[in-house]
């Protein structure tokens, strides 16, 4: 476009305003502007998505946790129970079947708890608390609980943190049950400072050759109520 020197200002901005250069120029700057916004929605409607799917997995995983804590099977989540949640908790309206609850949530909702307890009981020393007995269907079952005092909320905490079936209890059988669930801890028998069982003869084998192989001093605090029945 040629300017003509003898235009007034505002005759040649008002050309220039008219022109099909500038015209073009404005149209290519509101596609680029509309794109732009177009793409900062999309991103957002992402995030705010994400943000749902991330409450809603809580809120399920929490869900979990109140029938598992309750003693109530998953299935309850497929009657009454699992209506209510769904009708009044906005973030529990696709909420799985007990089933999906049981296969996936639970095992989740174990594994984070289980994340917290090692971070927990990292830097502390524990107390091994044993408990052998048959459960339902009669097979011999090691139930291992670890005692500990968390310096977060400064409290003493009591956590059973496996449960193994095993074809007979012996002091075998038993030392590499609780030795594996010290493991799911990270924690070792070098973090252990007393071992409370039932008052059987295995029970002491156990403590005694695992002191000897380890090299260590563990206080073994034996069941009263066995202990009377001896």
């Amino acid at each position: 476009m040629v300017t003509d020197p003898a235009k007034k200002p505002y005759d040649r901005i008002r050309e220039h305003l008219m022109s099909s250069r500038h015209k073009k120029f404005k149209t290519a700057s509101k596609e680029a502007e509309t794109a732009g916004t177009s793409q900062q929605t999309l991103f957002d409607m992402s995030c705010r998505q994400r943000a749902k799917e991330t409450e809603a997995d809580g809120v399920i995983h929490d869900f979990v946790r109140a029938l598992a804590y309750s003693g109530i099977s998953m299935h309850q989540a497929d009657g009454p129970l699992g209506d209510f949640a769904r009708k009044y908790c906005k973030a529990a309206k696709t909420m799985p079947t007990g089933q999906r609850l049981r296969l996936k949530y639970l095992k989740e909702a174990f594994d984070k708890d289980m994340e917290k307890i090692r971070d927990d009981m990292r830097d502390v020393k524990v107390s091994v608390i044993v408990d052998e007995s048959p459960d339902i269907t009669g097979v011999p079952t090691i139930n291992t609980l670890l005692c500990y005092y968390s310096q977060k909320n400064v409290k003493k905490h009591v956590v059973l943190v496996d449960v193994d079936r095993v074809n007979a209890s012996n002091s075998y059988t038993v030392a590499s049950a609780v030795s594996k669930a010290l493991l799911t801890v990270g924690k070792t028998w070098k973090d252990v400072v007393a071992v409370a069982t039932d008052s059987a003869e295995y029970m002491r084998k156990m403590v005694r050759e695992i002191c000897q192989a380890e090299g260590i001093q563990i206080l073994h605090v034996k069941d009263i109520a066995h202990l009377i029945h001896c």
